[in-house]
């Protein structure tokens, strides 16, 4: 049966320290496209068949709020208890991905178009509620928050802000770190990361040189008055040719953006924490560029 898996990477990798080999924990996964409620039963069990062939032991999935939690306080959790049972047959664990283009439309933000959740708390009380439901019956261990909200943004500070987050990088802190709270007091083993990153957005208006990264978004982040809270950094890397994109790379490589991700956690005091490649692509073919 043909599935509709968009596969953006062959691997995830847990790099605590990639100055210049892989950590000596890490693990190769396949990242599932479709949000947990868009594919028949059908496709799931082909897809999580198709994991395990590959010898998968970790699979990323999205539990879209909107398709769980709509109306507010009201749960429909069919499709995920389905994708618990076929976990448990296959053995999997569970990346949870929970980004804010899934906050539905009663908890968003008055005014905001990037879907910006009005109230921390209820973002947090929404991975709760999933991390509750299956802490019996599915194995998660991490927990992915925050597609991609640097993309396009200015400095993270004033409007006009970027299309993936409309608002200031303080308040991207303030949301993350209370999911950090909220899953850490109540299940302290599952690992939280924030945020995700992409290139060259991620790095600014661009890679101007080969360990050059500038601060724009990241800055106004890692600066904010309260300190992000994160267990790992998510990055989702696309190797890309030119010196527009690359600087002085000729082709900028999944371990050149790494250094540079390295760098920048290294500079703001995160020399210990992890960076999790959770999306991206591998090759040189022309839509990558």
């Amino acid at each position: 049966m043909k599935t509709k898996i968009a596969v953006y990477l062959i691997g995830i990798l847990i790099l605590s320290s990639f100055k210049v080999a892989l950590a000596d924990d890490f693990f190769f996964t396949v990242n599932t496209g479709n949000t947990a409620g868009a594919s028949t039963d059908a496709e799931l069990a082909t897809t999580f068949q198709m994991l395990s062939d590959l010898g998968c032991t970790q699979t990323k999935w999205s539990f879209g709020w909107q398709h769980i939690e709509d109306p507010r306080g009201v749960y429909d959790w069919t499709k995920t208890d389905y994708i618990a049972t076929l976990a448990q047959q296959y053995n999997m664990s569970i990346i949870l991905f929970s980004p804010q283009v899934s906050v539905p439309k009663w908890a968003l933000k008055e005014g905001q178009t990037a879907n910006v959740p009005r109230n921390p708390g209820e973002y947090a009380n929404f991975i709760y509620q999933v991390l509750n439901r299956y802490k019996g019956s599915m194995t998660i261990q991490y927990v992915e928050i925050f597609n991609e909200i640097a993309h396009g943004t200015t400095d993270g500070v004033n409007p006009p802000f970027g299309p993936h987050w409309d608002d200031t990088a303080a308040y991207a802190v303030e949301v993350g770190n209370t999911i950090y709270d909220k899953v850490h007091d109540n299940f302290p083993d599952v690992k939280v990361g924030p945020m995700s990153l992409t290139q060259p957005h991620g790095l600014g208006s661009g890679m101007t040189a080969e360990n050059d990264v500038k601060p724009t978004f990241m800055s106004a982040y890692f600066s904010a008055t309260t300190k992000p809270k994160m267990d790992f950094l998510s990055i989702h890397n696309y190797p890309h040719y030119g010196p527009t994109q690359t600087g002085s790379f000729t082709y900028a490589t999944q371990y050149n953006m790494m250094e540079l991700y390295r760098d920048l956690l290294d500079s703001y005091g995160y020399n210990d924490t992890p960076l999790l490649i959770t999306e991206g692509a591998i090759g040189t073919s022309s839509w990558v560029n």
